[in-house]
Parts: structure tokens; C-alpha cells; sequence
């Protein structure tokens, strides 16, 4: 009985050692697999907070545009006001100045689609870097893109048609409502070249301390 005994216990030791040896590899692999996510996430917040750094020089661009085109309406107002009104050579010389065209921001997301199309979110050890990643792109650049896009879509337009009835004026020899001209250079001042200037430098500041965020982690991993 002892001899049978003994050779069921070494079985039975054996079966434990496979099975353990089975779960540790399964373990050890997930491991592997677990380091080769968190790698892949790392190649993509380096790539994500180079395209931050390039977005950065791209709002210092749009910002300088946008706030010289505020003081180009600025100065298109006074001129508007002076007592004795605008000439038509003067009025013609801003008309050109301002339909020089429009610049606007498009953020680069080939960084952040790695990060949240392979799944690599999750993957990123700091929870809350994660969730902030996530936001920036879901909602602070959707509202910078849909502004964008709007801007594009509804200043265009408006400026132009005003500006091309200041130059039919120019051709007639005449300055005809005044008064008109000056409340829509106004109003495309106002609603939408300084608002567009202030949301961009808000949106240059929020990129800041994200890249600070991730150049952080990034230096501690």
C-alpha cells in the first residue's frame, strides 16, 4: 500500500508542477504581452507630444494672423470715422489688406488615432494622463476644428461680399453707406476675428500643460 501510495503522490506532485507551470506561463506571457502594450503606448504619446509641439508653432502662426487682422479692422474703423470720411483710394488699399485671406487651426491627431484606435489608452500607467489625453482631443480640438470650419465657412463669404461692394463703390467714384460698411467691419471684428484669436490662445495654453503633462511621464518611465 505504501509503494502504491507514494506513486499516487508523485503523480499528483507532477499534475500540481504542470498545472503550475501551465498558469506561470500563462502569466509570464501576459506579462510580455502586457510590456509590449505599454511600449507600443509610449511610441505613441512620443509621437502625440511632437505633433503637440508642431500644433504649438501652428497656433503662435494663426494667433499672429488673427490678432494683426484685428487691428487691420481696428484701423479700417478709425478710417471709417474720420470727419471727413474715406477716400476711395483708402478705402480700396484695406479692402485688399483684409481679403488677403483667413488662417485658421487644424490640429495634427496622427498621435492620439495610434492611441485610441490600437486600444494603447489603456495602457498608459497613469490613469488620469489618459483621461486628459482623451479630452483634449474629444473636446477641446472638435470645438478648435468646428470653429475652424465655421470661420472658414461663414467669414469668407460675408467679408468678401462686403468687400466687393466697397470696390464697386471705388468704381463708381462714390463712398455710399458709410455707415453700413463700418457696422459690418464691426461685427466681423468683434464675433469673429478676436473671439477666433482669444479661443486659439486659450487653446495654445491648454497644449502647454498637456505637453508638460506627458513630457513629465514620459521622463519618469
Amino acid at each position: 500500500m505504501s509503494s502504491a501510495g507514494g506513486r499516487w503522490g508523485r503523480l499528483l506532485a507532477e499534475g500540481l508542477l504542470i498545472v503550475a507551470s501551465v498558469y506561470l506561463a500563462i502569466f509570464l506571457e501576459g506579462l510580455s504581452q502586457e510590456a509590449d502594450r505599454r511600449a507600443e503606448a509610449r511610441v505613441g504619446l512620443e509621437q502625440l507630444v511632437a505633433e503637440l509641439r508642431l500644433d504649438l508653432q501652428d497656433v503662435d502662426r494663426v494667433r499672429g494672423f488673427q490678432e494683426e487682422r484685428v487691428h487691420q479692422y481696428q484701423e479700417f474703423l478709425r478710417l471709417l470715422q474720420t470727419p471727413e470720411g474715406p477716400t476711395l483710394d483708402s478705402i480700396a488699399a484695406m479692402a485688399n489688406r483684409i481679403a488677403s485671406g483667413n488662417w485658421t487651426l487644424y490640429p495634427r491627431k496622427g498621435g492620439w488615432t495610434t492611441l485610441r484606435d490600437g486600444g494603447l489608452l489603456s495602457h498608459i500607467s497613469d490613469r488620469g494622463l489618459a483621461v486628459r489625453i482623451a479630452d483634449h482631443y474629444e473636446n477641446r480640438t472638435a470645438r478648435i476644428e468646428d470653429n475652424g470650419a465655421l470661420y472658414d465657412r461663414e467669414w469668407g463669404p460675408s467679408v468678401l461680399y462686403t468687400l466687393t461692394e466697397a470696390d464697386a463703390w471705388v468704381e463708381l467714384g462714390r463712398v455710399d453707406d458709410v455707415e453700413k460698411l463700418r457696422s459690418r467691419t464691426r461685427f466681423f471684428e468683434e464675433t469673429w476675428t478676436s473671439y477666433y484669436a482669444e479661443l486659439i490662445a486659450e487653446y495654445g495654453e491648454q497644449i502647454e500643460e498637456l505637453v508638460g503633462e506627458i513630457d513629465r511621464h514620459l521622463a519618469t518611465r
